[in-house]
């Protein structure tokens, strides 16, 4: 084998890394068009409302009934603008999906994320909310942990409203309660105010309950649903607006106690876990 010299390999490397950064610059250019211009990806496309929904496949009659129930969810949401549009990229694929997730350095394992608030675009992953389902039974009922596609798209919507209201830096700048448990309240909402099943102090003696939060699930959900049910409480009982829900004021504790002393002058329910947890 010739040994290649000194004066031949310089030369012969400047080149080889001036192809792979050439490579490696079409790679992310390609990525970044991926997200800015998803449309080709998703050809397929279905509006109802302020909801313009493209698909990756046709999409079924289960589509277009979860469609017509995240419309419902959207015009009970107190941010909600009859002139704004909302976006959503729908991927049955599961290989789709994870090429948004990279870009976004989010788990691939998520519902869905927002890929700008600027236009109001989110992209959904169908299989994603499908092992949401099957993980949780669909258990709570009115919240995240239902696994269906309209609370899927309500509750990215949820978040692009906070978004344009707060602007993407104070967005950023809040804590995960305010802006989960904002978006899971705002796409809950219209379903949480006709509740038959014992309203906001049910939903408390559940969260309560250690019996409830078994294997598979945890207490990170355990978490995002107290999330939920703080800021109902905040908003339905205390009155807070969402300007004051999220000024830097107010914080996470004090307004836990704040629930927890509510719910023990509610009375707990029967069998329902003492608050002094």
């Amino acid at each position: 084998m010739r040994r290649v010299p000194v004066s031949e390999g310089g030369p012969r490397r400047r080149r080889w890394l001036a192809g792979t950064g050439v490579g490696l610059f079409l790679m992310a250019a390609a990525l970044c068009a991926l997200v800015v211009f998803p449309y080709p990806l998703f050809p397929h496309p279905t509006s109802l409302g302020s909801i313009d929904l493209r698909s990756d496949v046709p999409p079924g009659p289960d589509i277009a009934e979860a469609l017509r129930a995240a419309h419902r969810r959207v015009l009970a949401m107190p941010l909600h603008l009859p002139n704004e549009r909302y976006e959503i990229f729908l991927a049955h694929s599961e290989r789709l999906y994870p090429s948004f997730t990279f870009l976004a350095r989010k788990p691939s394992s998520t519902q869905g994320l927002i890929l700008s608030s600027a236009t109001g675009t989110v992209v959904l992953s169908l299989p994603g909310i499908r092992r949401m389902r099957q993980r949780s039974g669909g258990e709570p009922v009115r919240s995240r942990f239902e696994g269906t596609l309209d609370a899927a798209i309500a509750h990215e919507v949820g978040h692009l409203q906070a978004r344009r209201r707060l602007g993407f830096r104070g967005y950023l700048a809040l804590p995960a309660w305010k802006s989960e448990g904002w978006a899971d309240y705002a796409a809950h909402r219209g379903h949480l105010r006709s509740d038959p099943r014992g309203g906001l102090t049910a939903r408390v003696a559940l969260l309560l309950d250690e019996d409830a939060w078994p294997v598979p699930l945890s207490r990170v959900d355990r978490r995002h649903y107290e999330w939920h049910v703080l800021v109902e409480y905040l908003v339905e009982v205390e009155g807070m607006s969402f300007d004051t829900l999220m000024d830097d004021g107010v914080a996470e504790k004090p307004c836990r106690a704040r629930l927890r002393a509510w719910y023990a002058g509610k009375g707990a329910p029967s069998g329902a876990a003492p608050t002094s947890r």
